[in-house]
């Protein structure tokens, strides 16, 4: 699955408060993400796999591969993204070359939420087919 649109940053109108709840969201999304990818991996380790299937334990350990490098940038992104929102709040009413500086970064940050954003939807888009086709029922 393609990704429909490329990143495009918005930051130029936005006011550094603004940048800071964006950041927030993101950042309640990757907490949440935790959770998600942690029922995938259950799901894979459980035995409701239909017999004779070809690659099957191939196909699994690819899924969990997967999700343990989902899992491993999730967290990277998480502590990246609050690091700069901790900078954030501490330069809030400083000078505007900070409020520059901020801005900036917030664009790398985004852009890398909407890389990786597009990369969880890809896996659970590949993720369902594969375990529609398989799942005993």
């Amino acid at each position: 699955m393609e990704p429909q649109q490329g990143y495009k940053s918005f930051r130029g109108a936005k006011s550094l408060e603004e940048l800071q709840y964006n950041l927030t969201k993101h950042l309640v999304w990757l907490r949440d993400l935790k959770f998600e990818l942690e029922f995938y991996m259950a799901i894979l380790d459980r035995p409701i796999f239909k017999n004779n299937i070809m690659n099957l334990f191939e196909n699994l350990s690819r899924l969990k591969k997967d999700i343990s490098q989902l899992e491993d940038k999730r967290m990277v992104l998480f502590h990246q993204i609050s690091s700069r929102l901790k900078h954030m709040k501490k330069a809030k009413g400083q000078d505007n070359d900070l409020s520059q500086l901020f801005k900036d970064n917030y664009d790398d940050a985004e852009k890398e939420m909407f890389n990786f954003s597009d990369k969880i939807s890809n896996f659970k888009f590949g993720f369902f087919q594969y375990m529609q086709s398989v799942i005993n029922q």
